[in-house]
């Protein structure tokens, strides 16, 4: 960066960015700049604080000054665990259900698509944490009006739960998952009570 005022004493003169996945050096760096050339020794979080509160991709950070003239963020950004779809707009969901911009990231091309209510996705995400279910073979959610979820596996899979009391429904998808007898099933229908039923037809879905 370069140097805009002249302190005599420890002037910043670089700014490293680290830990950062969403957000690009360049886009951190552009709100920092101004700094440059200002003491070290008399910047402190609150300053930044207030530059870096205008990404809402960031949950904290911590910075770490390296003397003479250096200066060093780490980011720790909020997690994303979904895109969610509304409307025809996509968004970012955050695990504590925030959402937030979407934007083209490679890393995140593999999150599963979320149609619809994203309040009661988050209930059911925790859900599936608790119950270590593998989130990651996920492709996408659709919800129902009548308070249930279809989940949309990549591998083609369908998993049917009930309105209520599903968690049981979860437990028993991961126990049939890991027996190959049940590989040639493609739809796993847990909406009647205590009740399985399987098919092995293809899925039909409709667009949404």
């Amino acid at each position: 960066i370069k140097n805009k005022s002249n302190s005599l004493i420890f002037p910043l003169q670089k700014i490293l960015i680290e830990n950062n996945e969403i957000l690009t050096n360049k886009e951190l760096i552009s709100e920092l700049e101004y700094l440059s050339g200002n003491n070290l020794l008399f910047i402190n979080n609150k300053t930044i604080r207030q530059e870096i509160d205008k990404f809402n991709f960031i949950s904290s950070f911590k910075i770490k000054k390296i003397y003479p003239n250096t200066m060093k963020i780490i980011i720790y950004e909020k997690k994303i665990v979904a895109v969610f779809i509304e409307n025809n707009k996509k968004f970012f969901l955050s695990k504590k259900g925030e959402i937030l911009p979407f934007k083209k990231i490679k890393f995140y091309n593999d999150l599963p698509t979320v149609y619809e209510k994203k309040g009661d996705f988050m209930n059911l995400f925790k859900n599936l944490e608790k119950t270590d279910f593998p989130i990651n073979k996920i492709k996408s959610f659709y919800y129902f009006e009548i308070g249930r979820w279809d989940i949309l596996f990549k591998n083609n899979k369908l998993l049917k739960l009930p309105s209520k009391k599903y968690i049981d429904s979860l437990k028993n998808y991961i126990l049939l998952s890991e027996n190959k007898n049940f590989d040639k099933y493609k739809i796993f229908d847990y909406r009647l009570k205590k009740q399985l039923i399987t098919r092995r037809m293809n899925l039909y879905l409709p667009r949404l």
